[in-house]
């Protein structure tokens, strides 16, 4: 395990609790429509492309005019729908706004 950042004790607590809530937040999700099956499986794929290579693989099929991609990506951008949505949603803005600054350098 790579230690990316130091933290106290206490902040390596909350931490854990922040992480251990997450992880339970996933566990008990229903994913019972398709934007929230997109939200599920992007919260364990951490990407649009592995989000894309599971829809190609699943039983949902779609009219061929948009592309898997940009369907995923307007769900996880759009509205939010419930609390994993939020966190999903932070965490790819977050990642784009990163890279965005490291290509514009």
């Amino acid at each position: 395990m790579i230690l990316l950042q130091f933290y106290t004790y206490e902040k390596a607590l909350l931490e854990r609790n922040n992480l251990n809530n997450y992880i339970n937040l996933i566990e008990g999700y229903n994913p019972d429509t398709f934007e929230k099956w997109v939200v599920y499986q992007y919260a364990f794929q951490g990407s649009i492309i592995g989000v894309v290579r599971q829809l190609n693989h699943s039983k949902y099929i779609f009219d061929s005019s948009i592309s898997n991609k940009v369907l995923v990506k307007t769900i996880i951008t759009g509205p939010t729908i419930d609390s994993l949505h939020s966190h999903v949603k932070k965490h790819y803005n977050k990642k784009i706004r990163h890279h965005n600054r490291k290509v514009r350098v």
